[in-house]
Parts: C-alpha cells; structure tokens; sequence
C-alpha cells in the first residue's frame, strides 16, 4: 500500500528506486540500485540525519524521493508520516464523518528529508512540513491542486475547479437486459476485473449489477474466486497483497461483517472458508463476494483494497441512477438505446460499451484526471497559414 517509484538518477548515472520497509518495527526506507532497470542491488536500509545526530525513528510511508530539477543532485522526499497513537480529531468529529474506530486514535502529515545519494536522509526540519489541518487553508492559496480522499472528499470540492480531485473508483459492470440471460458468458471477464492486481485499483470491479440472474452470478462468481488462498509473497502464484498496518485488515473487516447484517445482504463466499487471514507481520483478506437483492442496501456500493465485490439486483432502468459516482462502467450490451442513455450519464467517468472488462486500459486514452488534466486547459489557437510557415522555417 506505498506506491514506489523508479527514477533515472544523472548524477550517479544509475537507476534509483527508494521504497518502504520495516526496521525495527517501524515503517523504514530502504534504497537499492540497477544499470538496466533488470537487476538491482540488494537494498540498503536509510539511516535519518538530523545535523550531526541521529534522528528519531519513526513511521514512514510513501517517500516520493525524486530529484530536485535545479539541482538533480539533490534528491528530495516529502514522505507520509504516519503517528500511531495521536489523535488529530475528537470521538464525535471521527463518528460524524464515519471514521472507523480503530482509525479514529491515529493521525499522519507530511515530512521534509534531502538526501545526495548513499543511505542517508537529511531531516534538517524535525517537525510537520504539511499539517493535517492545514488542507482548506492550502486549497484555497494554490492556483491548482490535486487532493485524493474519500467520497466525502469528493463532494466538498464538487464545483471548485482549481481542484482536481480523486475519490474512489466504484467501478462496476453492468448486465444489460438483452444479454442477462447469457451471464455465463461473462464469467471470465468478471472474475478478472475483480481479481487481477489483487483488486486494489480504482479501476477493479467492486459492483457486478443485472436485473436477474443475480444469485446465480453472485454463486459462481464466489465458486470461481472463493477458493484463493494466501500465498508466500515470492511465490509466482501469489495474487494477493497484503495489508500491512496493524489492525487494517480486521477493520476493513468488521465493517464487511456490520454490512452483512442488513437484511438482503448475503456474503456469498463464506462457505469457502475464513477471509480474514492474521499473520505474525501482516494480514491477508481472501477474495470476497456479497450479493445484495437491492439496490438501496448499504453494501451495494461499496469497495475495499482487496478483491471485494458486490452482486447487485438493479432494474436496468434504474441503473444508471443508482449506481452513483462511477470511475468505470462496463456495460455489457447490444442495445443501442440504453448505450445511448450510458453515454449521457454524468456520473460515469470511464465508459466501456460491450464486453470488456473495468480494468482494460488503452494508453492512447489517458486516466481521467491524469497529470496533462491537471498541469493543462484545453485552449483554441488559430494562426495564419503565412505565420505558421515563418515559424516553422518553410
């Protein structure tokens, strides 16, 4: 769960990669070096400097080591700070925007380290660079900002358009009336949207909906990605990642378990044995299928890092409405008027109309809200033919 990111260092003339480990029982980064980007050194853990003396060990999560580009020399990390045991917001701010409890007694920022190269970072400033309470105040001083966070996140900026802004994926597939009745002809296409990348895209499936059939999709769907185990993580075969912070995965959990207990909810793949899986350094939650015989249940549009979804029994009429913010829908059908109705949908980003699956990506078509987005407008500019030669030198 910490992206790691590659870079050609000029400097050094190598390839870089600075990426999260444990040391100590603490969250670390580690460095490790490659000529071909095929063959890297074996890593070699950080050790923070702050002047002359060690500084203190603490949690670091995404590092964003990158070089600084007037001084490519110069490596800089702003680094997720995450500080078990100090709360940021109160009982009741946690339980008003719907903070987990075990989340609610831990906050994170953003922290400033250099480095030069070799195992060592500088944190010449010990204390917060980016404060947790200092995002509005941030916002509304930058031109333009990028901000991912939740649903809620999503709507407190719906309408400011100096922010672009990232939420969750709930992406789904949706059966159309004219091919329900051949679903086992999806089967595959399903089961990889849910499962490939270990299901922790934005872009996974995390909702299969039709207007029939939905019992029978949930149950072979749970037949097909049920039975997964947890595999050593240098196995070839491993396909699912695991949740490293303590108490995640049993959090992410308990709230599948609250769900569940809704009437028309059904964890379909439970007969396949438990899915919460706790491990003396990490824990593990294999493949989960609930189904829900309505579109208005809670867990009917929810999603998890982790290969989770949700068969839903939806009217196709009411579909579009219902499904709510959608990254990407894949709509399965040969009806042309109902494509036509997907098309208009404002509140689906990515649409795919025939059989393919959520997680098809075409380089040519760049993620919604990509980087060119955010650093470009779209602009008209017309020149005259006699100037456009002159510049061009013809």
């Amino acid at each position: 769960d910490s992206q790691n990111v590659a870079f050609w260092s000029r400097h050094e003339q190598k390839y870089l990669c600075y990426f999260r480990t444990f040391r100590n029982g603490k969250r670390w980064v580690s460095r490790t070096t490659s000529d071909d980007f095929l063959a890297w050194t074996d890593p070699v853990a950080m050790e923070f400097r702050h002047g002359t003396e060690e500084a203190p060990a603490e949690h670091i999560y995404t590092n964003g080591t990158h070089p600084y580009f007037r001084a490519p020399h110069l490596y800089i990390a702003i680094p997720f700070r995450f500080q078990p045991g100090r709360r940021a917001l109160s009982k009741h701010q946690a339980r008003a925007i719907r903070v987990h409890p075990n989340y609610a007694n831990d906050c994170s920022d953003a922290i400033l380290m250099t480095t030069r190269g070799g195992a060592v970072y500088d944190r010449t400033f010990l204390e917060s660079f980016i404060r947790p309470d200092m995002g509005a105040e941030t916002v509304a001083r930058c031109g333009r900002v990028m901000i991912l966070g939740s649903t809620q996140t999503v709507k407190n900026y719906s309408g400011n358009e100096q922010v672009q802004v990232h939420g969750p994926g709930y992406s789904k597939i949706l059966l159309g009336d004219d091919v329900v009745d051949q679903w086992e002809d999806y089967l595959d296409l399903m089961a990889d949207s849910i499962y490939k990348n270990s299901g922790r895209g934005c872009i996974n499936c995390s909702g299969v909906w039709a207007s029939r059939h939905t019992e029978e999709i949930a149950e072979a769907l749970a037949e097909r990605v049920g039975p997964y185990e947890v595999k050593d993580p240098t196995d070839p075969e491993a396909g699912l990642a695991a949740f490293t912070v303590p108490g995640q995965a049993e959090a992410v959990w308990g709230m599948i378990e609250e769900g569940c207990q809704e009437n028309g909810t059904t964890h379909v793949t439970e007969k396949h044995g438990a899915r919460l899986e706790q491990l003396e350094r990490c824990d593990y939650i294999r493949p989960t299928i609930l189904h829900c015989d309505s579109p208005d249940l809670k867990m009917a549009n929810t999603e998890y890092m982790f290969p989770f979804t949700t068969v839903v029994k939806c009217p196709q009429e009411q579909m579009i409405k219902k499904i709510g913010g959608t990254l990407v829908a894949s709509a399965i059908t040969n009806d042309e008027a109902w494509a036509a109705q997907l098309t208009d949908a404002t509140n689906i980003d990515r649409l795919n109309i025939g059989p393919l699956p959520t997680i098809a990506l075409n380089w040519l078509q760049p993620h919604e809200g990509s980087i060119v987005d955010f650093l470009f407008r779209a602009r008209a500019y017309q020149t005259p033919d006699d100037r456009l030669k002159r510049i061009c030198g013809k």
